[in-house]
């Protein structure tokens, strides 16, 4: 029985062993994976803090030194200019300045220029005041007069003596000058006139050896512009090269253990970018030569340290789960490895069970668990499959909408891309249309909401069956109102390409009715060019005002071309070269009015005024030029010398004034040529070919012409549509061979163009009021 018993556990023995060499082997590695997955994150949750904090200290730094430099050389404009210096230097100044009562005869004239150049100087370092809005208040402080000059604050201008000047923290700073003859100060509580305090940040700039310009920033604009970018658990500190604290948000106070951590380490104000975490905190630097400050963010690490331990909390759930899966399928294996003895084992209790009279034990299957699990994980699969599945048309539908974007994807890039999105598009040349919706605004005013969306759905139903010769298309929707065609040209021409656009519309109208456009761009050698197609697709579709909708719109018919500049003055320069373009010389002036009346309004400076003009002038050349102009006549040899030359705002606008007149003239006289010209050779081919199948679409193919552009030209300078004039030139020589000869009508309809002499005297008589035989007959007679 011992000797049972012994090998019993020594059996038992070998089977805990193999179970622990199983779960060791199978559970290490899932515990270093977790470990190092956590690690991972952490690291790369602490690095995008980082870089974010980064990313707004150098955009502040450099607001920072721009605001500086604009400070500095609108403060060298004033020291340079004639009437300041004339004032700062006029001999004899302290005593002018305290003159009153009777003047002697002597001083009159004297006192006269003193005052004069003093006057002069005044509004020159007024301008200086106004030409920055973070600026609030700046001093004048002449040391040999004994004077402070104030601009800002409660009033505009106003003198006091040194003696009695209410704010006077600065006057120790004016031997501390650096190289560059500038300090700056800490920010302080600046005392105002009506015995208030201030906190601003002061730059002092020495105008001379004695004398100085005191400038106050406004803490609180600058705060509003800077600390308003940040998170609630960001703050900022700015602090200068001698460890004074320039600036601090308002959103917590500083502790001194923080200072003192940034006054110790030495890399804050040496090295441009530097990250410390320190306790709670992560704390980003950067440092500004040009200033001499150094930017430092602290955030809060409580947000990350709870993003971090939700993320531990994830990662130790997952982990005790694979622990946990891991320990049965060990147990599960390594008993399966040990089977042949348990089945000894399980035969010996058996037969134990028989001979005390106990029921046979239930068996079970120890696989049917691993089984179990296996069956899951394969339905999590194919639920994962189904979804994306699913999803598919949405990623589609995003990735043609990324075509037309400009991007830096390579062609075996698209083509991989294609291919996992099951879109069959082969990459070549290819062209964009663009199809607006005109009559979508008035679908907003439907009561059904639902209207837009089936309106909608149903053009991109209709745009997926047109015929487009045997290319492939990708259609996606680019705004509310337009929907984007991206369609291969394979060998197809110009023309091809027209007849396909205007197949489309025709579908569209007869399926739907009028109230659609389509803007065509110009053909692409290949995908990297597209976006710019489409963007001309959408500039075409501009000139649906001008030519009316239900349209095909070419975009080299038109030639737009967008220029201007940024925010305002982007929009009214591209909508004066516009205007230009279209021939409107109101409404190019009135945008020149609007371009000047925001530059008075904005106070934008002279020379920053005149660079905006500049940039208008260029704007112009370049639409101009793109639509064939010859801009060396309408523009001269050097329009930029001619705009140099104008001395105010005033001369200005009326030399772009008469620019426009003489712009807008000859741009008139171009197009007027150009389309004479067209039609005198399609009324040549018309009279040419009057008894041929003579269709609109086939006279463009030849004059290699968008047919659309060609219905247009004709109704403008003819006055009827193509179709109504070849009918009208039909009947006239129809009239002419009923009179002169004695043909059949069958005859006349196939020498006038009609192969069905049905349809000849249906026109005939609607033109006429008569049939062919009835006017033959009236002609006889008389």
């Amino acid at each position: 029985m011992n000797t049972y018993i012994s090998k019993l556990f020594h059996r038992r023995k070998f089977f805990v062993k193999l179970l622990t060499y199983s779960l060791l082997i199978a559970i290490i590695p899932n515990m270093v994976t977790s470990i190092l997955a956590y690690v991972n994150v952490t690291k790369v949750f602490r690095q995008e803090a980082s870089t974010k904090s980064q990313v707004l200290l150098t955009q502040m730094k450099s607001a920072m030194e721009i605001l500086v430099q604009q400070i500095q050389e609108n403060n060298k404009q004033v020291i340079y200019n004639t009437s300041f210096r004339n004032f700062e230097n006029f001999p004899n100044g302290y005593y002018y300045e305290n003159l009153s009562g009777n003047l002697k005869t002597e001083d009159l004239p004297t006192n006269y220029w003193y005052l004069r150049n003093k006057d002069e100087a005044v509004n020159s370092i007024n301008l200086f005041k106004l030409s920055s809005t973070y600026v609030d208040t700046v001093y004048y402080y002449d040391r040999d007069k004994s004077i402070v000059l104030t601009f800002g604050g409660e009033t505009l201008l106003k003198q006091y003596d040194y003696g009695s000047f209410y704010d006077k923290d600065w006057f120790d700073s004016l031997d501390r000058f650096d190289d560059r003859g500038m300090v700056f100060l800490d920010t302080r509580p600046a005392m105002q006139a009506n015995q208030s305090l201030k906190n601003v940040i002061t730059l002092i700039i020495r105008s001379s050896v004695s004398n100085a310009f005191i400038i106050n920033l406004d803490v609180d604009k600058l705060e509003d512009k800077i600390v308003s970018k940040l998170s609630d658990q960001d703050n900022l500190l700015i602090v200068s090269r001698e460890r004074g604290l320039i600036f601090k948000s308002h959103g917590e106070k500083t502790t001194d253990e923080l200072l003192e951590l940034i006054k110790d380490d030495t890399r804050v104000f040496q090295d441009t970018n530097n990250t410390v975490i320190h306790k709670n905190m992560l704390i980003t630097s950067t440092f500004s030569p040009e200033l001499g400050w150094s930017f430092v963010n602290y955030t809060s690490m409580d947000s990350l340290e709870q993003g971090l331990n939700y993320l531990k909390q994830q990662i130790l759930m997952s982990s005790l789960f694979l622990i946990f899966a891991t320990i049965l399928i060990a147990f599960l294996s390594s008993k399966k490895l040990y089977r042949p003895l348990q089945q000894v084992m399980d035969t010996m209790r058996i037969q134990k069970q028989k001979v005390d009279g106990s029921s046979k034990p239930e068996l079970k299957d120890e696989f049917q668990d691993i089984a179990d699990f296996v069956r899951l994980t394969v339905y999590e699969k194919e639920r994962i499959i189904d979804r994306l599945q699913e999803s598919l048309p949405y990623y589609r539908e995003k990735f043609i909408l990324s075509l037309l974007k400009p991007s830096t994807r390579t062609e075996e890039e698209i083509n991989a891309k294609l291919d996992y999105l099951g879109i069959e598009f082969e990459l070549g040349p290819v062209i964009c249309f663009v199809v607006s919706m005109d009559n979508y605004t008035i679908l907003l005013e439907a009561e059904d909401p639902k209207i837009i969306d089936l309106y909608r759905i149903k053009v991109i139903h209709l745009l997926q069956q047109c015929n487009y010769d045997g290319e492939q298309v990708l259609i996606t929707e680019v705004e509310d109102d337009k929907l984007a065609i991206v369609m291969t040209m394979g060998s197809l021409s110009l023309d091809n390409v027209f007849l396909i656009a205007e197949g489309v519309m025709q579908q569209l109208q007869e399926s739907m009715g009028d109230g659609f456009t389509v803007g065509i761009g110009s053909p692409c050698s290949d995908m990297s060019t597209l976006p710019g197609s489409f963007h001309g697709a959408l500039e075409s579709l501009q000139f649906r005002f001008l030519y009316g909708g239900n349209q095909v719109i070419f975009i080299g018919d038109v030639s737009l071309i967008s220029s201007g500049d940024q925010d305002w003055f982007k929009q009214l320069s591209e909508a004066y070269v516009a205007n230009i373009k279209l021939g409107k010389a109101e409404e190019a002036k009135q945008t020149l009015d609007a371009i000047v009346e925001n530059i008075k309004e904005k106070r934008i400076h002279y020379n920053e005024a005149r660079s905006f003009f500049a940039q208008l002038l260029q704007g112009l050349q370049y639409g101009i030029s793109a639509i064939g102009g010859k801009t060396d006549t309408l523009f001269g040899l050097d329009p930029y010398q001619e705009l140099a030359n104008k001395q105010r705002i005033e001369d200005i606008t009326d030399w772009f004034e008469e620019l426009t007149d003489r712009v807008i003239v000859s741009v008139s006289e171009e197009f007027n040529a150009k389309g004479t010209n067209h039609i005198t050779k399609i009324l040549d081919i018309i009279d040419a070919d009057l008894s041929q199948d003579l269709s609109l679409n086939a006279v463009a193919s030849r004059l290699s012409l968008n047919p659309s552009y060609v219905s247009r030209l004709f109704k403008q300078f003819v006055g009827k549509t193509f179709v109504e004039f070849v009918t009208s030139r039909r009947i006239e020589q129809g009239k002419q061979l009923l009179e002169t000869t004695d043909m059949k009508v069958g005859d006349v309809a196939t020498c006038v163009g009609y192969q069905n002499s049905y349809y000849f005297i249906k026109l005939f008589k609607e033109a006429t009021g008569m049939t062919p035989g009835e006017y033959r007959k009236q002609h006889v007679r008389e």
